[in-house]
């Protein structure tokens, strides 16, 4: 990079291009990769595309996406696309192209992972923002298990040892945090919080929930990733309350309480808690009903008040916050 004076040329020093770079959007960054070849492999770099989602992550809170596929296409109509802009923050429909009807809570590093509970040949690892996909068929995840082995012998799956030592809630999804998958328990007594650390592959018992053990509904708990925090909610008619994990002290605050006489209109009485997706501009909370095809509606935490942005019509829609990065997966 460089600029005139006169006849004179100017070079930016490396790290200064690279501190400018790493600020730029993923589109941009995209169409830069043609300016030079020391432009494309710096782009290319892992450690740049680390510290590129890092900035991401410090600059500004997550953005929303309202997954679907093709496979719910209308004639190629996309009836249902949508954005909305809150702030800072952006909301807005992505379709790819798979069979996978259901989407993972959440992203990992800006990937998005859609799966079929009926067909495991079309689970498919999605960067929304460089259009980069993966399908990972069960024999494809298997390989790549085994390659990642120390040893290289293993030639199947294995199981973990030790195996949880609860039973876990199977109503709702895990969700992901730095590095660990973390679950709601099924058990007798009080409801815990149960963590699998993916580099260890070991469980452990977080904490226990903030609310009452009820075993008998399932269905009222849910789990989810707010503020880069672990959180969880229960719903108790007229009220869904959301916890939020402090980990350094291990305390429990409350985030909010919806008051779901508010959104009667839109869910009724919902069996299931809603689902809280993200929070977008610091204070527009993104929720969703546990269906695919359920409505869409932002609280507000600061004036309490309840929007409705849309209900899916012809498409199943799956939202999940998201980081935009130029990560990819690489299976062989």
């Amino acid at each position: 990079m460089f600029k005139r004076h006169g006849s004179s040329v100017e070079l930016l020093p490396d790290d200064v291009v690279e501190l400018i770079l790493e600020r730029l959007p993923v589109k941009s960054l995209l169409r830069f990769r043609s300016v030079s070849k020391k432009w494309k492999s710096e782009i290319d770099s892992p450690s740049f595309q680390e510290r590129q989602l890092i900035r991401r992550r410090q600059s500004r809170g997550p953005d929303a996406l309202f997954v679907t596929t093709y496979y719910f296409a209308d004639d190629g109509l996309d009836t249902d696309a949508r954005r909305f802009v809150f702030g800072s923050s952006i909301a807005y429909t992505v379709r790819f192209p798979t069979l996978g009807s259901s989407v993972c809570h959440g992203t990992c590093d800006g990937l998005v992972c859609l799966y079929s509970v009926f067909d495991p040949r079309v689970n498919v690892v999605v960067n929304p923002a460089t259009r980069w996909d993966q399908t990972f068929p069960l024999s494809t995840i298997q390989r790549f298990i085994n390659d990642m082995s120390e040893n290289h012998v293993a030639k199947a799956w294995r199981q973990v040892h030790p195996a949880s030592p609860y039973r876990i809630n199977p109503h709702r999804l895990p969700v992901y945090l730095d590095g660990s998958l973390y679950w709601l328990t099924e058990c007798e007594e009080d409801t815990k919080v149960l963590s699998f650390d993916l580099h260890t592959e070991s469980f452990q018992v977080i904490c226990t929930a903030p609310f009452a053990h009820v075993p008998d509904d399932l269905y009222s708990v849910t789990i989810c990733i707010l503020d880069n925090r672990l959180c969880v909610s229960k719903k108790n008619w007229p009220t869904q309350e959301i916890w939020s994990f402090d980990s350094s002290s291990g305390a429990w605050t409350i985030m909010c309480s919806i008051d779901l006489t508010k959104t009667f209109s839109w869910f009724g009485e919902p069996k299931f808690a809603l689902s809280p997706v993200a929070i977008l501009n610091k204070n527009k909370l993104l929720l969703q009903g546990r269906d695919y095809f359920d409505a869409l509606v932002i609280h507000d935490l600061d004036t309490k008040s309840y929007d409705f942005l849309f209900k899916p019509s012809t498409s199943p829609v799956g939202s999940v916050y998201y980081f935009e990065s130029l990560f990819s997966v690489l299976s062989d």
